[in-house]
């Protein structure tokens, strides 16, 4: 469990280096479509994707592609739905930019709703956009 400064620390890199994503995914075949969240940190500084990672429960990556600069980006990122609410839930309440207060608000709701077992459509989400629509 995170304490609060760590918690704190976490939602101003998330706000400034983040992405709290909700993302419309199709199955290969086209037939099935769901909905998917996650949280993803990328820089280039090493020290402060380790910590995260660290926060996160999850590992450090690092991008195929340097920058144009020539060099090498780090991620942390969580996927799984439990592990996306465990990071959001803790720290929601230090999010200082009410979009990504509302974003992770959507967020940790479509995962209750998945969880449940309830379908939703895409347009359920609000200000919903995929990835590829940006």
């Amino acid at each position: 469990m995170m304490t609060e400064v760590e918690a704190a620390w976490l939602a101003g890199l998330l706000e400034g280096e983040g992405h709290l994503a909700i993302r419309r995914t199709t199955s290969t075949a086209g037939q099935r479509r769901w909905i998917s969240t996650f949280v993803r940190l990328a820089m280039t500084d090493q020290g402060p994707i380790v910590e995260a990672a660290r926060l996160m429960k999850t590992q450090v990556t690092t991008r195929n592609q340097l920058t144009t600069g020539g060099k090498v980006v780090y991620e942390a990122a969580v996927y799984n739905m439990v592990s996306v609410n465990q990071v959001l839930s803790s720290v929601i309440g230090f999010f200082q930019s009410d979009r990504y207060l509302e974003r992770a608000a959507d967020m940790l709701e479509i995962n209750i709703l998945r969880k449940e077992g309830i379908k939703m459509s895409v347009p359920y989400v609000k200000g919903f956009e995929s990835e590829t629509d940006r």
